[in-house]
């Protein structure tokens, strides 16, 4: 059924109207564990700044997971300053709520600015389609190179790239966003689950075989960006969860050029698509910046004249027309002289982020692999700071699109048209509602345990044994499941059923129990 675009910015409310020293002026996005906000803050002589604002709903500021994973995010973001991630100026707090406050963009994501350029019934210039995903692998090398106050590597992977997750200003910027569930060496929030996390079609294929990531996983989904860049079209995309899987597991992966052929892609374009997209990370780039390097080394030849930044800006204030209009709008709004605050002055910690995943965007789900038929699906979810399901963090120029807005249509059937006056500019069309495929009412979580064997507990009630795959109603409840094996710790976890996920859980063996003392006799 067709979604129509929402409204920008929620209704705020007085229990919003403050956070710290932060004047709220909208609430952006809302989820199952947090929320999304725009945000002012006074200065002298008048002048103020806006900021976007996360912060765990108020109902959740108490569990201790969700604050770990905001803290590691933040360890990371408040570390990491390159121009092509998005960046976050402090982790705060008011009373025992953390919040994070980071830049505010005026933009949108990747993804709607593709489905605009198909609305449009044009295509992103080949030169222009390898200059944002080069500025993605820059990104990446940034938070791949990390390192800590000893100067030993964090090993960070994003874990999450997508089109969702990288965003596009109108002045022509491309930065990377969300690194909500990236991981990292020393980690605070190790949970108990190994929930593999990610966009189902942008997954590599280690991903769902459990070995251990590097930072070739996120080489592979830059791969699959550049790929639909370039053509147009999803490369993974299928009718179920598991033909996609396959697809990326086993299916032939076809050259951009082979998808695209009017589009004119180049030999050397088409193997730098198809190196990164290798199913064996050994024969991937070994980092990002080596991808990008290969990607900008084909700029001179497929345009020596290309203003890439100004190029970007001209088509996402053209394509985007609706959106830019609607973000200057809010903000005149939210310039408008306010009540007076009071200045309650947060304590800051040297550390950010996580990240928020909005309903109004395409369902991405995270799975679990079994080779069998498929099976319904239930799903659930270790506690992690993100918000419904779907995308990262956006922080949209109070659009945080990504987290908050109907996907853009894609194209209506093309039609002959009369030829347009060259006198005049050729009219904007409005693009058609969407139709997206419903969302499933189930999900499935795919269970192992190291000792397997174990039972399965899901609110008290015995599943089976482990390994296991079950499928569960999608929801937003939280859950709790237990694992029981003879000799060892019952282990619990509270998840959240509202994606699919493969869960890894390790049972401790439990200590032997002391043999009693036999007294000591006593001599009369």
């Amino acid at each position: 059924m067709s979604r129509p675009v929402p409204s920008l910015a929620l209704p705020t409310t007085g229990l919003l109207d403050e956070v710290g020293p932060y004047r709220v002026l909208a609430r952006l996005a809302a989820g199952g564990m947090s929320e999304i906000l725009l945000a002012r803050r006074a200065g002298v002589a008048g002048l103020e700044r806006l900021v976007v604002l996360k912060r765990m709903r108020p109902d959740l500021v108490s569990e201790p997971e969700l604050r770990d994973a905001l803290l590691d995010e933040a360890r990371i973001m408040l570390g990491l300053r390159h121009p092509n991630v998005v960046a976050v100026q402090e982790l705060a707090c008011e009373g025992d709520e953390l919040y994070l406050v980071m830049e505010h963009l005026r933009g949108d994501n990747l993804l709607a600015l593709m489905r605009a350029v198909r609305a449009h019934r044009s295509e992103i210039d080949l030169a222009l389609a390898v200059h944002v995903a080069a500025d993605v692998c820059a990104g990446l090398h940034a938070a791949h190179e990390l390192v800590d106050d000893d100067g030993a590597p964090l090993h960070v992977i994003h874990r999450d790239v997508s089109p969702q997750n990288v965003f596009v200003t109108f002045d022509g910027e491309v930065k990377l966003i969300d690194f909500g569930i990236a991981r990292f060496a020393d980690r605070v929030a190790r949970t108990k689950s190994g929930v593999v996390k990610g966009k189902f079609a942008y997954m590599a294929p280690e991903q769902f075989s459990g070995e251990p990531l590097d930072r070739r996983t996120d080489v592979f989904a830059a791969g699959v960006v550049l790929h639909e860049l370039l053509t147009g079209k999803r490369l993974f995309a299928r009718t179920s969860d598991r033909d996609m899987l396959m697809a990326i597991l086993s299916d032939p992966v076809p050259r951009p050029s082979a998808l695209a052929q009017a589009r004119g892609i180049p030999p050397a374009l088409d193997e730098i698509c198809m190196r990164a997209l290798a199913r064996d990370r050994g024969d991937r780039f070994a980092t990002a910046g080596e991808m990008r390097a290969a990607l900008r080394e084909q700029l001179p030849a497929l345009d020596p004249r290309l203003d890439p930044r100004e190029t970007l800006s001209r088509l996402t204030k053209q394509v985007l027309a609706p959106r830019l209009a609607e973000v200057d709008a809010l903000l005149r709004r939210a310039r408008r002289p306010g009540p007076e605050k009071v200045d309650r002055k947060p304590a800051p910690i040297s550390e950010p982020p996580p990240r928020l995943d909005p309903p109004s965007v395409p369902l991405e789900l995270d799975v679990a692999v079994e080779e069998r038929a498929p099976e319904p699906r239930h799903g659930t979810r270790a506690l992690a700071f993100a918000l419904g399901a779907g995308a990262g963090v956006a922080l949209a120029g109070l659009a945080l699109s990504v987290l908050m807005r109907a996907a853009i249509p894609p194209p209506a059937p093309r039609t002959d048209a009369a030829p347009i006056e060259s006198s005049a500019p050729p009219p904007v069309p409005s693009p058609a509602p969407i139709v997206e495929p419903p969302v499933p009412a189930t999900i499935r979580v795919r269970i192992e345990s190291t000792p397997s064997g174990a039972t399965v507990r899901i609110a008290g009630e015995a599943r089976g044994v482990t390994p296991l795959a079950i499928e569960l109603p999608r929801g937003t409840t939280p859950i709790e499941l237990a694992l029981e094996l003879r000799g060892h710790t019952t282990i619990t976890q509270t998840l959240v059923p509202d994606e699919s996920q493969r869960l890894l859980l390790q049972l401790a063996p439990r200590p032997p129990r002391r043999a009693p003392v036999a007294p000591t006799p006593t001599t009369p």
